[in-house]
């Protein structure tokens, strides 16, 4: 194998271990029970989400109200999170 093809093999086996990382990392996100009983959603932000039952319970009911808000304005709404460019 000539440098350049040797070169050229790493490269690509770089950016394929990149894409794992990048599937892994967005495939970690993982739910547990917080110490005080909270629901606690860990791989989304830097710091875990924390929520109680009766909250989330609360925006599960708006799931409808909150579809319908992010469509109206989804050109005024930022995107940052898993799997999308900072």
């Amino acid at each position: 194998m000539r440098s350049e093809e040797k070169t050229e093999a790493l490269l690509k086996r770089i950016e394929t271990l990149e894409q794992q990382l990048k599937t892994e990392r967005m495939s970690k996100v993982q739910l547990k029970v917080s110490q005080k009983g909270a629901i606690q959603i860990n791989g989304i932000r830097r710091l875990p989400i924390t929520l109680y039952r009766s909250e989330i319970e609360t925006i599960f009911s708006m799931k409808d109200d909150i579809n319908t808000f992010i469509e109206e304005h989804k050109d005024e709404l930022a995107m940052k999170g898993i799997g999308l460019e900072h």
